[in-house]
């Protein structure tokens, strides 16, 4: 990336931040951030819509003390330039009618915004509560998805648990409807305490007055009661035209004897009555996570695969595909590889959650996960076009924790880019900070921010084949008390632009900057055919042009001299970036060839 405090206003504003409980001392407990949004909806007294919000878990420490013995619900809530942190806490649960003490473990996985732009805002957050051996907490089944509404002041409003018969059960993820303001739609699992079969359940819920229908889906033909598979949900989206709900997540049939794993997506009509499921198959793992409903009104999913193809080093990979919404038939699939040194080296990977960016007619994706490098997992994000191949990829910060990952999308601001919800390492190796990036539409960051990889992309075929389900409407709720504890945090960097060498031969640019025009010069048309027209006055003269590709290769070059011109006819269709180099500084526009 290049730099230039002159003629470039900041084109994003790149922050790293992490969270615990205590930073001053060693007695850490273990966190990690799973989920997180970025505010566009959320008011409190005073409008606040331009913050970061994560959810994710505080693991218990026994040096802590007794008042410390709980897994807990984390929240974290953060200015957009990740200077300010209004909100960072966590929070307890317990039985209202058992002393406080006598807590359950917590963990918070999805968070969605509640849209009031009236009143109080806030947010819903799922994940569950579930026995705690220390302080001697139980449930039935041994734990139930918990569903908590928290202000936009860090308060608990409200918080309830979710038990399907007596099961062990699980919120995975939670999205506010576009279809019925003011509703919210959730999936997770439940695991029956004795079969040990595994159902996904999806709700829909009002945040003051309950649930409005929910029930379980087990997607095995098989046998007799059809609820003999180990069925996860883990994600969901919602066509907010129709009000069909698409769920994504594994599938295991117990009664098989390959005993392999596949890929498993569903739809639901806005009733949550079923309108189609499949379950893809590729190898013995194939685990879908995340569900996105794209711009073109379809499905992009991701997860991962061991696929081992002929010729092809086993390796577990990230995987992505798009699949029409209407079926679930596939549109596009990939493989993508993690990779270092030029692809000499190779990685596994996971894809925890994808998310689709949309500027200027070209469609990207940016998928996260972690990666597994011999010196141990790191952050790992994904360049991905609009058909799927892999742009490049970029390796992070050290994780402890295997633990889930969140991504959004910060389009509004004037710095805007890509923000990461996961977790670190802390600097002394032994405990897991909760964490948060905010990163360029490049990958580039104010740390570990120039190694970019070539990304691997490996062609696969996977088998679709439709699936029916059982559907049970057996579900029980109940209150819980709360309590908030303060945590710390800590700003790990924040810089204004990133200064990224070359590399390899080519140069990293940020795809989105804010021209800055004090020079007076006029770029047209954009987007363009066949002539690009660069018109400058005097004082720009004799500076250097380069046009580059979205690789970051030069594709022309030349002197601005008064009114310019680049042919650019014969250039492939695309987003190019075109840099003037002059003696106030660097100046970046993207250029969109048609």
């Amino acid at each position: 990336c290049f730099f230039s405090t002159l003629s470039i206003v900041a084109n994003a504003q790149y922050f790293q931040r992490y969270f615990n409980f205590d930073l001053t001392t060693p007695k850490l407990r273990d966190e990690v951030i799973n989920n997180g949004l970025k505010s566009i909806a959320n008011y409190d007294s005073i409008p606040d819509s331009t913050f970061f919000c994560s959810v994710g878990t505080s693991y218990f420490n026994r040096t802590l003390g007794t008042s410390q013995l709980g897994n807990r619900l984390r929240f974290v809530k953060t200015g957009k330039d990740g200077n300010s942190v209004p909100i960072n806490n966590g929070y307890e649960f317990f039985d209202i009618n058992i002393s406080n003490t006598t807590t359950y473990h917590a963990s918070g996985n999805s968070i969605a915004e509640i849209k009031n732009t009236k009143g109080t805002g806030g947010f819903i957050v799922v994940g569950a509560v579930s026995d705690n051996p220390v302080t001697n907490a139980k449930l039935k089944g041994g734990s139930d998805a918990m569903f908590a509404r928290i202000g936009s002041n860090g308060s608990i409003y409200k918080a309830i648990t979710i038990d399907f018969g007596n099961s062990a059960d699980t919120a995975w993820c939670v999205k506010r409807s576009g279809f019925l303001p003011g509703t919210f739609i959730v999936c997770g699992h439940s695991i029956d305490s004795i079969t040990k079969n595994v159902s996904c359940f999806v709700a829909r819920f009002l945040p003051n007055t309950g649930f409005i229908w929910g029930g379980t889906y087990n997607f095995d033909a098989t046998s007799a009661n059809g609820v003999s598979a180990l069925s996860f949900a883990r994600s969901l989206c919602e066509d907010s035209k129709t009000g069909n709900i698409y769920v994504a997540g594994t599938h295991q049939d117990r009664f098989t004897t390959s005993n392999d794993i596949n890929g498993l997506v569903f739809s639901l009509n806005s009733d949550g009555n079923l309108l189609w499921s499949n379950i893809y198959k590729l190898a013995p793992n194939d685990q879908f996570k995340s569900i996105k409903f794209t711009n073109d009104r379809e499905l992009v999913v991701c997860g991962h695969s061991n696929l081992s193809p002929v010729g092809v080093n086993s390796m577990i990979n990230m995987l992505l595909l798009k699949v029409k919404s209407s079926n679930g038939t596939i549109i596009w699939q990939r493989l993508l590889r993690a990779s270092g040194a030029n692809q000499s080296i190779q990685f596994d990977s996971k894809a925890y959650d994808v998310v689709e960016r949309k500027s200027s007619g070209i469609t990207q994706y940016y998928v996260v996960g972690p990666v597994y490098t011999n010196t141990g997992v790191s952050q790992l994000m994904y360049r991905v076009n609009g058909s799927g191949v892999g742009v490049n990829n970029y390796k992070y910060n050290t994780m402890k924790i295997d633990s889930l990952f969140g991504v959004d999308l910060d389009t509004a601001s004037k710095t805007p880019g890509v923000v990461i919800f996961s977790s670190v390492i802390d600097p002394t190796g032994s405990n897991s900070y909760g964490h948060l990036l905010k990163t360029t539409f490049i990958g580039s960051t104010c740390i570990n921010s120039c190694n970019v990889d070539t990304p691997i992309n490996i062609s696969i075929q996977m088998i679709v084949q439709p699936i029916p389900p059982f559907r049970n409407q057996s579900m029980s709720t109940f209150g819980i008390a709360t309590k908030k504890i303060a945590y710390q945090t800590k700003l790990q960097c924040s810089q204004i632009s990133p200064i990224c060498p070359k590399i390899g031969g080519r140069s990293e640019i940020p795809t989105s900057l804010f021209f800055n025009n004090k020079e007076k010069m006029s770029i047209y048309p954009n987007p363009v055919v066949d002539k690009l027209t660069i018109n400058a006055n005097e004082s720009m003269n004799r500076s250097s042009i380069r046009l580059l590709n979205l690789f970051g290769q030069i594709v022309w070059q030349g002197t601005l001299n008064g009114n310019t011109q680049i042919d650019m006819k014969s250039l492939p269709k695309g987003m190019y970036t075109l840099q003037i180099n002059g003696a106030a500084g660097n100046t970046f526009k993207r250029i969109i060839k048609q």
